[in-house]
């Protein structure tokens, strides 16, 4: 019983062995030999023969006729399909190749590269009634002069009324009133006006000797306008010409520049608010009043 084990386990050991060693030669496949077709010739190559006429066979060196060999077959290339453009809306003619319909020889069609359009200009800025908007006209004026900054400040301008320029400028300042009797033609007649007053019994009188009011004879300075008017009345029922001067000098003052539109009702709030002191000037930066 035990050399039958033994005789199985050394059976069992060989065929391991043998099937090991042939595992990997597996039967290849065999290819069928190709068909001797001879020598081929494109159609492109060769010049077709004249329909229904077929072409003679050459005769060998012996004379003979050599026996009609069997054609060779004739393999034909396929011709690249021929593309045709159409646009949208275009009618394909029947019978016609496109690329869909052929797709053994595929072509790559390479559009041409677009040039951009160009962009449109903007549009003009124009209202909303179609026309283009014209901008007010405007026009400065000078307003002054003050005696300072404060007065210049003080004043209640129009609500449209654009301040553009505070500038300082000579001014004539009225620092009183005189009185007068009007300068006499000379020193002689000026004395005797002076004794005609005495006899009246006028005593605040002064002559000048010099400077632009020589020979005449001041009755009084006064601060207020009214007061110099009353005192000249006086003078006058005492049967004299007498008259009401002012007394100025020069003084630096302030003007102010603003920028209005140009507007007849403007103008007149304008010359409410400043009177006489009051003028058209072009405008700051060489812009037009």
């Amino acid at each position: 019983m035990r050399w039958l084990i033994g005789l199985l386990l050394v059976a069992n050991l060989v065929l391991f062995l043998w099937w090991h060693a042939n595992r990997g030669q597996g039967t290849l496949p065999v290819r069928a030999p190709l068909p001797d077709l001879g020598e081929l010739e494109l159609i492109r190559e060769a010049s077709p023969p004249a329909p229904g006429l077929r072409a003679a066979p050459e005769a060998s060196a012996d004379g003979e006729m050599p026996e009609e060999a069997p054609a060779a077959p004739v393999v034909e290339v396929p011709k690249a399909p021929k593309m045709i453009s159409a646009s949208v809306g275009d009618e394909v003619p029947p019978g016609a190749e496109t690329q869909a319909e052929t797709p053994a020889a595929e072509t790559e069609v390479v559009s041409a590269p677009q040039a951009p359009a160009a962009e449109s200009p903007p549009p003009e800025a124009r209202s909303e009634f179609g026309a283009t908007e014209m901008p007010p006209q405007t026009q400065c004026w000078e307003l002054g002069p003050f005696e300072d900054q404060a007065a210049v400040e003080s004043l209640r301008l129009p609500a449209n009324a654009e301040k553009r320029l505070s500038k300082a400028v000579s001014m004539r300042e009225v620092t009183g009133f005189y009185v007068l009797i009007p300068p006499q033609p000379d020193r002689e007649s000026a004395h005797a006006m002076v004794g005609r007053l005495k006899e009246k019994g006028v005593r605040d009188f002064w002559l000048f000797h010099s400077g632009p009011l020589k020979n005449a004879i001041s009755l009084g300075l006064f601060n207020r306008g009214k007061n110099a008017q009353r005192r000249m009345e006086e003078i006058e029922r005492l049967g004299f010409s007498a008259e009401v001067r002012r007394r100025e000098r020069d003084r630096e003052g302030v003007a102010l520049v603003v920028k209005v539109p140009k507007s007849a009702e403007i103008e007149q709030d304008l010359q409410r608010i400043v009177g006489d002191r009051l003028r058209p000037v072009p405008c700051p930066g060489g812009e037009s009043p």
